[in-house]
Parts: structure tokens; C-alpha cells; sequence
């Protein structure tokens, strides 16, 4: 189950960087876009010709254009094909390229689009991947600090019941125990466990599990059932 844990770790970790990296591209591209626009020659070009849904599939039409830069003319130029596959467009049409002054061959149209696309799917990909890692490890950090300054009692084991959460075909499984503190019967529950949890209790032939209870806030503990299973808290 360990294994498991890195792996699923290491997946999200994965894709926090992912995410981190979309972010970052979606802002840095409007920067590198910004300085390019200053060293490029603004002008305006016609559209002459818009080719047919089946050059590329339906509703994605190539458009191509002519524009004048450093006094020549260049015909026929194809604008990027993810800007402006465009039932929108029409013959004679103005756009403005920013032509490179070295290759006036070359030139780039503005996207608004990509920089925006780069943020919000960083964005989605971040929360996806650093949310539960975030809690992984605020939990672990949580049962360290209760092991490590929390009151310990040995709770009696009652049952092995099945939660809501699932890692592949396994279901979580949780140890509910009981301790009588005195005044009161206090129910405890353990974190999941995926795997044959209710065997490796019958296997161990314990009846009692270390509880750990925050001593300022009782209803904050932690039930150790690494007495039966392998856990990494």
C-alpha cells in the first residue's frame, strides 16, 4: 500500500508541475509577446483568399493574406493556422501582422488566446495535483504531532467497517474502536486503509489499538493501526 501511496504521490506531484509550468508559459508568453511587438514592423494585411472546410475538416478554414513590408510584397501568406481557422473571416478583410524586421517574411498575429488557454488549464492542473498533496501532507504532519505530544490510550477494537473512498478496486477500510474516558464511552475511527484491514486485525491477535487525543481538543486524534498494517501515517 506504501508503494501505492508514492506512486499516487508522484502522479499528482507530476501534475502540479504541469500545472505550474502552464501557469508560468501564460504568463511569461505576453512578456516575450510585448517585446517582440516593440522590434516588429506593425502593418496592415488583406485577406485574399479563404480556403474550404475540407482542407482541414469541417468549420476550420485557412485563410491567407498579402501584405508590404521593407517596400516588397508577399503574397499568399497563410495566417497560423490555430489563429484563424475562421468561418469568420471574408475576402478583403484587414488584419494586422507584425512582420520580423530581419525576415519580413516572417511575421506573428496576436493571440489573446493562448496566454489565457496556458493560465486557466495551469490553473486546474495545479489544484488537481497540489490540493490533495497539500493534504496528504497537512494529515501526516497532523498524526505526527498527536503521536509525538498527544495523549495515548488503548482504545478496544469493536469493528473493521468499510468507507466511501477508493483507490482503484480497493476499498478504504476503517478500525472503530472505543475507550471509556472516565465520564464516557468515547467512539474512535481511523483513517482508511486500503487493503484486507479486518484480516490483518484477526491475524494479530490484538484486541487494542493505540489512540493518540490532542489533549486541548479531544475530538482531534489519531487511531495508530500500525499495530496491524503498515501505514505512513
Amino acid at each position: 500500500m506504501k508503494g501505492k501511496k508514492m506512486t499516487a504521490q508522484l502522479v499528482l506531484g507530476a501534475i502540479a508541475l504541469l500545472g505550474l509550468s502552464g501557469l508560468a508559459v501564460g504568463i511569461i508568453y505576453p512578456v516575450l509577446w510585448q517585446r517582440y511587438k516593440d522590434r516588429a514592423i506593425a502593418v496592415e494585411a488583406v485577406i485574399t483568399h479563404v480556403g474550404t472546410g475540407n482542407d482541414y475538416g469541417p468549420g476550420s478554414y485557412p485563410v491567407y493574406v498579402d501584405y508590404r513590408a521593407g517596400g516588397e510584397l508577399y503574397e499568399h501568406k497563410q495566417l497560423p493556422t490555430w489563429l484563424h481557422h475562421s468561418d469568420n473571416a471574408q475576402e478583403g478583410d484587414i488584419v494586422r501582422l507584425y512582420v520580423n524586421p530581419g525576415k519580413p517574411s516572417r511575421f506573428r498575429v496576436e493571440d489573446p488566446v493562448t496566454p489565457r488557454m496556458f493560465k486557466i488549464l495551469g490553473t486546474l492542473f495545479l489544484l488537481v495535483g497540489a490540493v490533495p498533496l497539500t493534504v496528504m501532507a497537512t494529515r501526516a504532519l497532523s498524526a505526527k504531532s498527536l503521536m509525538g505530544n498527544g495523549q495515548m490510550v488503548m482504545a478496544q477494537v469493536r469493528e473493521v467497517v468499510g468507507g466511501n473512498s477508493y483507490v482503484g478496486d480497493q476499498r478504504g477500510m476503517h478500525v472503530i474502536c472505543e475507550w471509556h474516558d472516565g465520564h464516557e464511552l468515547r467512539e474512535f475511527r481511523s483513517r482508511a486503509h486500503y487493503g484486507d484491514l479486518a484480516a490483518a486485525c484477526r491475524n494479530s491477535g490484538l484486541t487494542q489499538v493505540p489512540v493518540y487525543i490532542d489533549p486541548k481538543n479531544p475530538g482531534r486524534y489519531y487511531v495508530d493501526i500500525s499495530v496491524f498494517v503498515e501505514t505512513d501515517q
